[in-house]
């Protein structure tokens, strides 16, 4: 469940589904997950994991079946959960 402190996110359009990237305590470079908390079933789930830092969640498609990065990292070799 999401803590009183929001982080910065997207709501996915015509949904009650928010998206969101999350810092993932590490010791040495600092990693990042993105998740999706659905707001009726109060449920987080991981999407992706291990994103090397500076990855930056810029927007969704309209239809809210994607999400979209920026990263000077390779991302097409990450793996979800």
């Amino acid at each position: 469940m999401i803590s009183d402190h929001m982080p910065f996110g997207y709501w996915l359009p015509g949904t009650h589904v928010f998206v969101y990237l999350e810092h993932l305590p590490t010791e040495g470079f600092q990693k990042l997950q993105i998740n999706r908390f659905d707001a009726d079933q109060k449920k987080k789930t991981t999407i992706m994991t291990d994103l090397p830092f500076g990855v930056e969640l810029i927007g969704t498609s309209p239809d809210g079946k994607w999400i979209y990065l920026q990263s000077h990292a390779d991302l097409s070799k990450q793996e979800s959960p």
